[in-house]
This record gives structure tokens, sequence and C-alpha cells, in this order.
């Protein structure tokens, strides 16, 4: 991995914290030079990457704005579950499709500095002391489990998703017991990325969305049978 690819895992994880807390904007690419301690023309490659993956967007000279396009597109689809033109149920089939792929890419392509971030990610999660910081920071491990594809088109496809999670209900996570449980197999996933199962981590994966969907009392289409068949049968699987 290049200079400027581990300068973009470590500006990609900051991002959440830049759009919240410092209006959107990165800090100038001679600042954020300085900060990493390389050239400005490695930042500048740095950043052209986060752009490729819909990350930030150059504004003008040397300054950079996150791109909060995701966000919108996630207010779109809370409005659109607020109003009744989507449903939860949806939102997991939608999960079922996406993130077990993404568990599988994420351990077969083994970009370690971004699945350090998500070891520290799970790590947050597990010591989280309410629950709105133990939501925030069991999305950004879902987040950060694309980012580990190194797929862009994946990470755009899921940020919204997770973020409409967190608006849909905000009080998913309130049970103690739920949060162990979700720790538990978010570790799970996470070791099998680590020892790079990439069908471990696909089937974790999908048992993880299906116990959210349990766990919340969403219903499943029938005609989800096909993706979910490996599980039925077991009977440690919520049904």
């Amino acid at each position: 991995m290049s200079i400027a690819d581990q300068v973009r895992a470590q500006l990609a994880a900051r991002l959440a914290d830049a759009r919240a807390h410092d209006g959107g904007r990165l800090p100038s690419e001679r600042a954020l030079a300085q900060e990493y301690g390389v050239s400005r023309s490695t930042i500048r490659e740095a950043l052209r990457g986060l752009a490729g993956e819909g990350g930030v967007t150059a504004v003008h000279g040397s300054a950079w704005s996150v791109n909060t396009s995701t966000d919108q597109l996630a207010r779109a689809f809370s409005l659109q579950l607020e109003l009744g033109q989507m449903s939860e149920a949806s939102l997991v089939e939608s999960r079922l499709l996406l993130e077990p792929a993404i568990a599988h890419l994420a351990a077969a392509r083994q970009n370690a500095p971004e699945i350090a971030r998500l070891s520290h990610l799970h790590l947050l999660t597990a010591q989280a002391q309410d629950d709105a910081r133990f939501l925030e920071h069991d999305i950004a491990f879902h987040e950060q489990l694309a980012r580990c594809t190194g797929n862009g088109y994946l990470i755009l496809a899921l940020t919204p998703l997770m973020a409409t999670l967190g608006s849909a209900r905000p009080d998913r996570v309130a049970d103690t017991d739920l949060k162990a449980s979700v720790v538990a197999e978010h570790q799970a996933i996470l070791g099998a990325v680590i020892d790079a199962d990439a069908g471990g981590a696909r089937a974790l994966m999908e048992r993880h969305v299906l116990s959210f969907a349990h766990n919340n009392a969403l219903p499943l289409s029938d005609d989800l049978a096909g993706l979910i068949a490996p599980y039925q049968e077991d009977p440690s699987c919520p049904s």
C-alpha cells in the first residue's frame, strides 16, 4: 500500500468528525501535510482518492469539504420511512443483499489499515457508555467494513442505508443484553475478517442482519428464503 493510500485511510476515518464538529470542512492541504508528515502532493493524491469514493469534494484552491450527498440521501430515505413509502423490512432486505457480500470482500482483500480502523471502531462500540454513542459506533463499524472492500460504490450504497437505520429508530439499542449481543456478533465478524475467512465473514454477517430483524420484530418476505435457507435449519439462529 502506498503512502497516499495509508493517508487516505486515516483521512477517511476522520470524515464523520469533520462533518459533525468542523462544519464539514477539512484543514488545508498544507496543514494536513504537516499533520501527517508527508508532502502536499501526497495529501492531494489521498484526497482525490477520497473524492473518487464520494467522501470529499474540492471547494477552491487547496480547500476540501466533506461530501454530504449521502446524508441528503439518508434524509430522503428516512422521510420515505416516516411517510410509509418504504418499510424497515425493505431496509433489512437491502442489508441482506449488500452486507454479507461486503463482509466477504473485506475478509478476502485484507486491507490492513482499514481493518485496523475496523478493530478500533469495534472497541469503541464495546466501550460506549450511552445509547447514542453506542449506535454511532455500531453504524460506523458497518460503514468501515465497506471501506475495507476498497470499493467506492459499495461505500456509497451502504452509508445512507446505515444512516437511515440510525435515524429511523434511535431507541433500538436501549436494552443492555441486546448491546452485548451486537458487540459479540461484531467481534465474530471482525475475527473472520482478520483471519481472511471470507465465507465465515459472509455467514456471520447474514446471521447478524437476521438477528437485527428478529430483535426488532421486522417481518421478512417469503421470497428471501433462498438467501437465508442455510440458517433456517440452525436452531441457534432467530426464526
